[in-house]
């Protein structure tokens, strides 16, 4: 009696007996599981990756798992890869690979999975285990309409340079490649002034041809600079590469030369000789009409209209999920908020590029590149995390007429007296107070100059004072802000910790520097050791950096220290603090915290250094401040929460209770958008 679609096709019970490729032939079929999400895109996504003819069975190795009470992304890493294992309820292939019969597929298909060679994992959108395919708390950022681009394509074109002649014309090109021999199965001929590439490869084979390696002033342009740009339709058929290499023949730098796009190599003394290097992929035919040299800072197409733009010298990617990691957190507030964000990386070191993480597209350039780009853009406001003399002449005309707040984190801004413990000899003291009169003095010209659309913010009061006496210079009330790091008190949600946690400690810090005092933490455990009660703790520490050798040298031999080096990703810090009820964070010198804050806000009890800037956020109703660079201080404290559990349990409640007072993302992200004049939902 149940109506059913005439696009709908009922199963049998004698058709459930059949196997996908009785019912089906050759077409492709794909088994929903009814737990999960399946986007609007899911089927598409997968059948368009067959055009990738890298495998016959597609799948999601990587997607968001909704089955546990903190929705996570699993295996990350796993986008775009062959993997060895794709689960049934998320792959697509030919009916024919499907060996089972329906029936038994369906009943099975909760656990059921592909396993093998060449199995193709694609993306990770547009499909959720155990729920609904929506991420987490996300809004989706629709774009610029047609219109906007088509506006914002407009003021970039008005104001291009004059076309420039190619450096290298196709048939240069083409003389260069056939310097070499090429592989049996490719070809290379002009054809109506451009270069035929034509490859009968099969699919999946790569061939490389190189050119000859040639100084690298033959691609400069005007400014001595190596910016090229490939003049071709874009192709996922072949890359052309540009090679950089030193005096000796060392390979410096590989990039790939993108259509039409401009692509820079960083200003490096050791670059001496440049060559081309062309892979070709499979069967195909393709047109390149040659090479230019171009302006190194041709505009990125960011209309910006209506938009915020984060700027920062740097953004996590998957390599590196640390590196500035609170900013990537704002910009999710923000998209949470319902605010359409650009962000650009601006960086001297690295080629201009692009790359999505977690949801968020990433523009690197350097910044003459940025400069070019505010000319045309229309951004509702500039958000700036530490700013420098290059970063700051990038903005300067556009902060004359978009509003810009500037984000003031720490040393950037900070004398080097500030931290002395970091210059063991004369000349790294000499050194330092080099770079920090110049920095002083860079910062005190800014100020004098600020524009009027133009805000700075301290994360903490503390750091404002300091600032302004390193400056020698009170700044106007109105001109700054203290705004503290937001903490996600959704994410880490107060745990109730049992008396027995008070035991386990865990550290998630860097190791970039001696300011995050890890070697304190190791010396606490040693310590500790010699003694027999030390049997009855465990200690977790995570991170990484080049200090984590030299830091926790010798820990590994206690079998109640984990050492975990690596990165972690929020879901996965939410996770250790749910078991763990102590948070061992010493420090030399601090703005505010911010793992400390959400080991607190998860209901941990913060161990830490009685520094002024870290009172403005601990006190002793909260935590335990201990005197600096004092081990047998923070041993003590350790113990004085082992000894009462009544204690402990009322720290670790007040500290959740003062970081929602004080710091929750809540009201924090609210007044960061009302500075930036972009207030959301």
């Amino acid at each position: 009696g149940l109506h059913v679609p005439d696009t709908v096709q009922v199963l049998t019970s004698a058709q459930l007996n059949s196997t996908p490729g009785e019912l089906f032939g050759d077409q492709w079929v794909a088994i929903w599981h009814p737990d999960d999400g399946y986007g609007p895109d899911y089927l598409a996504d997968l059948l368009a990756a067959r055009h990738f003819d890298q495998g016959q069975i597609i799948g999601k190795a990587c997607y968001l798992d909704k089955q546990s009470t903190t929705p996570s992304w699993r295996d990350e890493p796993l986008e775009y890869r062959f993997v060895d294992r794709l689960a049934w309820r998320r792959s697509i292939a030919p009916a024919p690979l499907w060996t089972n019969t329906a029936g038994t597929l369906l009943s099975a298909c909760a656990d059921g999975a592909f396993t093998g060679k060449n199995l193709l994992s694609i993306d990770r959108e547009s499909y959720a285990c155990g729920g609904d395919c929506l991420p987490v708390e996300a809004r989706a950022d629709e774009g610029l309409a047609q219109h906007e681009i088509d506006a914002g394509m407009k003021r970039m074109l008005d104001s291009a340079q004059p076309a420039k002649q190619p450096c290298l014309p196709a048939a240069l090109l083409s003389k260069l490649l056939l310097q070499q021999p090429l592989p049996e199965d490719v070809s290379l001929a002009m054809k109506a002034g451009s270069l035929e590439l034509v490859s009968r490869l099969a699919a999946g084979i790569t061939a490389s041809l190189p050119t000859a390696w040639v100084p690298a002033a033959a691609f400069s342009n005007t400014a001595g600079r190596v910016c090229l740009r490939l003049l071709a339709e874009h192709s996922n058929q072949y890359t052309l590469l540009l090679e950089a290499a030193d005096t000796a023949g060392n390979r410096l730098y590989q990039w790939p030369l993108l259509s039409h796009t401009a692509v820079t190599l960083p200003e490096d003394s050791r670059i001496h000789t440049c060559r081309l290097v062309l892979q070709v992929v499979g069967n195909q035919v393709s047109y390149l009409s040659g090479i230019a040299t171009c302006d190194a800072a041709e505009p990125l197409l960011m209309p910006g209209n209506g938009r915020l733009l984060v700027i920062a010298n740097g953004y996590p990617r998957r390599d590196d999920l640390y590196r500035n990691a609170f900013i990537h957190r704002r910009v999710k507030l923000y998209q949470q908020r319902g605010i359409a964000v650009d962000v650009v990386w601006v960086s001297g070191q690295l080629h201009r590029h692009s790359y999505e993480f977690d949801g968020v597209r990433v523009q690197v350039c350097d910044a003459a590149t940025l400069a070019r780009t505010l000319q045309h853009s229309q951004h509702l406001a500039l958000a700036v995390h530490f700013l420098d003399p290059v970063m700051w002449q990038a903005i300067r005309v556009a902060a004359e007429r978009i509003r810009t707040v500037v984000w003031v984190h720490g040393a950037e801004a900070q004398a080097w007296t500030r931290r002395p413990f970091l210059y063991q000899t004369e000349e790294a003291k000499a050194a330092a107070q080099q770079q920090s009169s110049k920095r002083m003095q860079f910062w005190r010209e800014l100020v004098e100059q600020m524009p009027e659309s133009m805000r700075l913010v301290f994360v903490s009061r503390t750091q404002a004072q300091e600032v302004q006496q390193d400056l020698g210079i009170e700044l106007p009330q109105e001109r700054w802000r203290v705004i503290h790091n937001p903490i996600d008190t959704a994410l880490f949600g107060y745990e109730a910790k049992s008396p027995a946690m008070r035991r386990r400690v865990l550290s998630i810090r860097p190791h970039a520097s001696k300011v995050y005092a890890n070697d304190l933490v190791a010396a606490a455990i040693h310590e500790m050791a010699r003694h027999e009660e030390f049997a009855e703790w465990t200690f977790t520490l995570v991170g990484d950096g080049r200090r984590w050798d030299e830091d926790f040298a010798g820990l590994e031999k206690f079998p109640n220290v984990t050492l975990q080096r690596g990165f972690l990703s929020q879901n996965e810090v939410k996770a250790l603090h749910d078991t763990h009820g102590v948070f061992l964070v010493p420090s030399r010198a601090d703005t505010q915290g911010v793992s400390r804050d959400e080991a607190m806000s998860s209901g941990l009890v913060p161990v830490t250094t009685a520094l002024e800037s870290i009172s403005e956020f601990v006190d002793s109703e909260c935590g335990m401040l201990c005197a600096p660079e004092d081990v047998g201080a923070l041993i003590d404290a350790c113990r004085q929460l082992e000894c009462d559990k009544d204690f402990y349990s009322g720290l670790s409640v007040a500290a959740s209770r003062r970081v929602r007072r004080q710091s929750s993302a809540e009201s924090m992200i609210a007044c960061e958008l009302s500075l930036l004049g972009a207030m959301g939902d």
